[in-house]
């Protein structure tokens, strides 16, 4: 099923099947690896429920806090993993909210 759903997605973007799932589902891109211990996010379809999807970003965001509390840049990094892709992703982070700041 979580095949199909991935290549439901790859169409839109007009790429082929694959017989493999890569990455994550929801907004938030909730890893496929928690399939293990949050089985009914993948098996009921909630990553196409908002309320889910929050529900576990700011669980993920929280557990990273917790390591890096009062450290709001290693806490973004750490949600997208480590290394220059994860501090690529944080800097991008700050920039936008650096322009979200400006126009307030």
């Amino acid at each position: 099923m979580l095949i199909a759903e991935a290549n439901t997605t790859r169409a839109l973007h007009g790429w082929g099947p694959k017989p493999w799932v890569y990455a994550g589902y929801g907004i938030f891109q909730y890893d496929i690896q928690a399939i293990l211990t949050d089985p009914d996010f993948f098996e009921k379809k909630q990553w196409c429920s908002m309320d889910a999807c929050l529900s576990r970003v700011i669980r993920e965001l929280n557990a990273k806090w917790h390591v890096h509390t009062g450290d709001l840049y290693n806490t973004v990094k750490a949600y997208n993993g480590s290394g220059p892709r994860a501090d690529n992703y944080a800097r991008n982070v700050f920039q936008f909210l650096s322009w979200i700041k400006a126009e307030l």
